[in-house]
This record gives structure tokens, C-alpha cells and sequence, in this order.
């Protein structure tokens, strides 16, 4: 087994918790940042997840599970991609979690994910989704709020 393989990127923000949570929650802004995707949920701990849109003209469909919930906090939820062509087992599942932290200067999110196995392949190209588009893309919503 490989060192554990764990994509983590925080940002501090001067917002409040309020609209944070609004852009990791909602629709309306997840598809600026999250590959051009809707959240569907109703975010009850157990409830399923989707993330679907269209991204540089590919469809995409994630599916996944509320693991934790906690408003204007914590959320973790799995997510497995069926386009992938793996199996469909928890091992082949991301852990995602986005943690809300009061910080003096501002609130701290904190992006995290998880359950690579040993699969360098996925936590790369993860970590680069992570730089590339989402933190831009979260970053560019604060500017324009």
C-alpha cells in the first residue's frame, strides 16, 4: 500500500457562512465552479447525490451518498463516476468533504478528497480538477458577488 492519498485545499474567505454555503449547496452556483454541474440532493445524511451537466462537451453524471451533514459547517458524501468503466464498489468511490471554519479573518473552506486506494492516476488527475477548476472557479463567484 502506497502513503495515503489525500487531495486537501483550503481557502480563506470574507464571506458569510450564508453565501458560502449557498455556492457548495445550490444549483445556481455549483454550476460555475463544479465542471458545469447540478447538486441534486436533498442533503438528509443517507439520501443520494448527483452531479450532472455537460463539461468541454462531455457529459457528466456522478452519483454518490450524504455521509455527513452538518448546515453551514460539514458536508462528506461519496461519489463514483459509471463512465469510468470500473466496478461499482465503495472501494472505487470517492470521499468528499467541504469544511466551514471561523477563522479572524474570515472563514476558512477547506476542499477535501479521498479513497484513492493506490491509484496515483486518480489522486492526480483529482488534485488537478481541485486547482484548475473548482478553486478558480469558486474564487472567480466571491469576485463577482
Amino acid at each position: 500500500m502506497s502513503d495515503y492519498l489525500k487531495v486537501e485545499r483550503s481557502i480563506l474567505v470574507k464571506e458569510d457562512k450564508e453565501k458560502i454555503w449557498a455556492m457548495l449547496t445550490e444549483s445556481e452556483y455549483t454550476k460555475k465552479y463544479m465542471f458545469s454541474s447540478e447538486v441534486i440532493t436533498d442533503w438528509k445524511v443517507g439520501s443520494e447525490i448527483k452531479w450532472t451537466g455537460k463539461f468541454l462537451g462531455h457529459k457528466v453524471y456522478t452519483k454518490g451518498t450524504i455521509l455527513e451533514y452538518v448546515p453551514y459547517e460539514h458536508i462528506k458524501y461519496t461519489s463514483f463516476d459509471p463512465s469510468l468503466g470500473i466496478e461499482d464498489t465503495f472501494e472505487n468511490y470517492l470521499i468528499t468533504s467541504y469544511t466551514l471554519t471561523q477563522k479572524d479573518d474570515g472563514i476558512e473552506v477547506k476542499f477535501t478528497i479521498e479513497n484513492f486506494g493506490d491509484s496515483k492516476e486518480k489522486y492526480e488527475e483529482s488534485a488537478k480538477g481541485v486547482d484548475k477548476v473548482i478553486l478558480p472557479g469558486f474564487k472567480k463567484i466571491l469576485k463577482m458577488r
